[in-house]
C-alpha cells in the first residue's frame, strides 16, 4: 500500500519527468521492492546514515584498531560490497 501512495505522490511532484532519479533508503529489503516496481528507472541509493551506523556497531564487536575508519571511508567510497566482504570472512 505505501508504495503505491509513494508513487502518487512522486507523479503529483512530477518526479517521472525528472531526467535523473535517484530513491534513497535504508536496507529494508521492503524498501527496495518498492524501488524495482514504483520506480524502477530511479536509481537506487543506500542511505548513508543507516550504512555508517551498521558498521559502527560491527566494528565494536571486533578487537582492531581505526576498523570504523576504514569501514566509513569504503562505504564513502561507495565500496560496501568490500566492508560485507569484510564482515562475512
Amino acid at each position: 500500500m505505501f508504495g503505491w501512495q509513494l508513487e502518487a505522490r512522486a507523479w503529483q511532484l512530477n518526479f517521472p519527468s525528472a531526467t535523473r532519479q535517484a530513491f534513497v533508503a535504508d536496507g529494508a529489503k521492503a524498501n527496495w521492492r518498492i524501488q524495482r516496481v514504483h520506480f524502477p528507472n530511479a536509481t537506487p541509493v543506500a542511505d548513508l546514515i543507516h550504512a555508517l551506523s551498521y558498521a559502527w556497531g560491527a566494528s565494536q564487536s571486533v578487537a582492531e584498531d581505526d576498523l570504523y575508519s576504514k569501514w566509513a571511508q569504503l562505504i564513502w567510497q561507495g565500496d560496501v560490497k568490500q566492508v560485507i566482504a569484510e564482515l562475512t570472512d
